[in-house]
């Protein structure tokens, strides 16, 4: 009897992937990446919940005495909610907000779009209770909010750390007349100082007679004023 032919062991592919307690690098944001990205989504989410809140949610139908029709009325979600405009303007001025501040100003501003978020969410739990609502708005409307709030309370928690609007923003000092400097306390100072030895003497009288009504008063006579 022929023996079993033995395979030959397969060997572990090497490499660091493969490497025993080796974990692949997840790709992290950059801080500007997650400025950025909070600020679009707030954008984008407070943009789509004003465009909700024009939409018509409810289609309340009126009946009325014979022979007049039953009366429709289109109620908009700003109609029924009526503070859900202003929550997403808040939202959207603090998306702005974000970006021209720094430091602890940038974390107030993350506690009120965080606010105005969570008030989004809050107040779509009467119109989810409505008979014959159009809840997809409501959900689409909900939905922002938790974008919103999401993004405030990460810009609470790393904005300090997020890139500020750079010097070319500011508004410059203004500049003092040629040759004269600006101090470190505030105090303006030229760049020549002398003792008033090098000043320039009075400047000598005018000999021109130019412009002189006596001049005027020769020629009406006839006479030349240039022959002195």
């Amino acid at each position: 009897m022929s023996e079993p032919v033995q395979s030959e062991p397969t060997k572990a592919p090497r490499g660091p992937r493969y490497v025993e307690g080796y974990r692949p690098k997840t790709r992290r944001l950059n801080p500007r990446q997650q400025l950025v990205a909070v600020v679009v989504g707030t954008v984008v989410a407070a943009s789509v919940a004003l465009f909700a809140a024009s939409r018509t949610w409810l289609v309340r139908t009126t009946p009325r005495a014979d022979p007049a029709p039953p009366l429709v009325e289109n109620v908009s979600g700003a109609t029924m909610v009526r503070l859900l405009p202003a929550l997403a303007l808040v939202a959207l001025a603090g998306a702005g907000a974000i970006v021209a501040t720094r430091g602890r100003w940038r974390s107030v501003v993350g506690v009120v779009v965080t606010a105005a978020g969570l008030a989004i969410i809050l107040l779509q739990r009467a119109p989810a209770e409505t008979v014959g609502i159009a809840s997809g708005w409501v959900l689409v409307v909900a939905l922002c909010g938790v974008v919103i709030a999401v993004a405030g309370a990460f810009t609470l928690r790393n904005g300090t750390k997020w890139p500020t609007m750079g010097a070319r923003y500011e508004r410059p000092a203004p500049a003092g007349p040629p040759g004269v400097h600006s101090t470190p306390d505030g105090a303006s100072g030229s760049d020549d100082r002398t003792d008033g030895s090098d000043l320039p003497d009075d400047p000598p009288a005018a000999t021109s007679h130019i412009g002189d009504t006596g001049w005027w008063d020769a020629i009406d006579r006839g006479e030349d004023p240039t022959k002195d």
